[in-house]
């Protein structure tokens, strides 16, 4: 049985300044050329706690709204 391997990486970023995920990933650099999937845990005074995990081609146009997110790429 093969097992499947799997690069996790925790960033906290402040965004801001940054307008789409689009965005956050061109800052992010080369990492974002072999994630898969994006876990965002997103910090605002209105949102306690938001998760999204979708593939990442659904969201690159996604809004990005909040002073600050936790991201897990894998």
């Amino acid at each position: 049985m093969e097992k499947e391997s799997r690069l996790y990486v925790e960033l906290r970023i402040n965004v801001e300044d940054i307008e789409t995920i689009q965005h956050l990933l061109e800052r992010i650099g080369d990492l974002h050329q072999e994630v898969t999937m994006l876990e965002i845990d997103w910090v605002n005074w209105r949102i306690d706690k938001l998760i999204w995990v979708l593939p990442i081609s659904n969201i690159f146009e996604q809004s990005l709204i909040g002073l600050e997110l936790m991201i897990n790429v894998t």
